[in-house]
């Protein structure tokens, strides 16, 4: 193997001590007991926890959505697309046509089917504040309470249809 003075030269080149090493070897022990600590104290969930889980993880919706796109304009005009997508969102919560809104307002692709975005999961490649308001709707004709915002802009959601998708298989 190394000798000492090897190693110890390469200690310093890495600009470390021997010291150091052994600060840095403690803390990962420390915090490998801890972490085994903790696992110990997880309850493993029951048959049923697990059913539950895959049920929700499976479950799929339809949206339409009308977006207020922020990419590529400066942050100071942000405040200015808000409060229009605020007047939509209003407009939206008291009832109006949301296919008609989506096709006169949303600034994307799905403007033309009325802001529908066809059945995805939880664990769907979508934006993750956008299924979490998604799947946050309860029933068919639900809007979102507040404007959604992501990193593309900002969105009103309304629930369209939920639905149980195929369970994944969890048995190895």
């Amino acid at each position: 193997g190394m000798d000492d003075k090897t190693f110890n030269e390469q200690l310093v080149a890495a600009g470390m001590t021997l010291d150091s090493v052994r600060a840095f070897i403690g803390l990962n022990q420390r915090r490998q007991q801890l972490f085994e600590g903790w696992a110990a104290e997880v309850v493993r969930p029951t048959p049923d926890e697990i059913e539950d889980f895959r049920k929700k993880m499976a479950e799929e919706v339809r949206v339409q959505h009308i977006i207020f796109a922020t990419r590529g304009i400066p942050p100071t005009k942000y405040d200015s697309v808000r409060q229009i997508a605020q007047t939509v969102l209003d407009s939206a919560k008291k009832g109006t046509d949301f296919a008609a809104l989506a096709q006169r307002h949303s600034s994307d692709g799905t403007a033309g089917t009325g802001g529908v975005i066809d059945f995805f999961s939880r664990t769907g490649p979508l934006d993750y504040t956008f299924k979490k308001a998604s799947f946050a709707l309860r029933d068919s004709g639900d809007v979102t309470p507040e404007l959604v915002q992501t990193p593309f802009g900002y969105h009103i959601i309304r629930m369209n249809h939920r639905r149980e998708g195929a369970l994944p298989d969890t048995s190895s």
